[in-house]
């Protein structure tokens, strides 16, 4: 009877884990087949295979937070939402396009601890429409090996890489 039980919780664990990986992988939306934008001839801008790649900006922050970037001339704005599943390393990030173009953004975020070691980190990648705005779920991927004490990060550093 006990090696029946066994059989049967470590069968529920693994469709678990199935199912939680079939999910996390299914969740990602397709690739986009809107035709990529004309590259730029703004200066210092670097054309990638996809075209043309307008900067990478960084800010650090703690959750919740809102930041623009670049500084100077902001193109773009993140919005992090706090979240009880923080604890868990399920962030809620709205992203705003503040121009008219469309872009590909690529966001990364990295979790540090309270001694300023990266403990964590995820990466994004979605297209954005002129003054549009997308609503994200990021899932941060630990370095830890002991989550009994673990937090996902105590602050965390955002850069953004947009792409024409």
């Amino acid at each position: 009877m006990k090696s029946k039980t066994r059989a049967a919780v470590g069968l529920i664990a693994v469709g678990f884990m199935l199912g939680y990986f079939a999910g996390r992988h299914s969740a990602r939306l397709p690739e986009s087949t809107t035709p990529r934008l004309p590259q730029s001839t703004m200066p210092g801008a670097q054309t990638s295979q996809r075209g043309t790649e307008l900067g990478t900006w960084g800010a650090n922050l703690r959750i919740p937070a809102f930041v623009q970037l670049p500084d100077e001339s902001p193109l773009i704005e993140c919005d992090f939402e706090e979240s009880p599943n923080i604890y868990s390393g399920l962030m809620h990030v709205t992203v705003t396009n503040l121009t008219s173009r469309a872009y590909l953004v690529r966001l990364y975020v990295y979790g540090y601890d309270s001694e300023n070691r990266r403990v964590s980190d995820a990466k994004e990648e979605f297209e954005i429409g002129g003054h549009e705005s997308v609503v994200r779920q990021i899932l941060l991927r630990s370095q830890v090996l002991d989550l009994r004490t673990f937090r996902f990060g105590h602050t965390f550093r955002v850069e953004v890489t947009l792409e024409e």
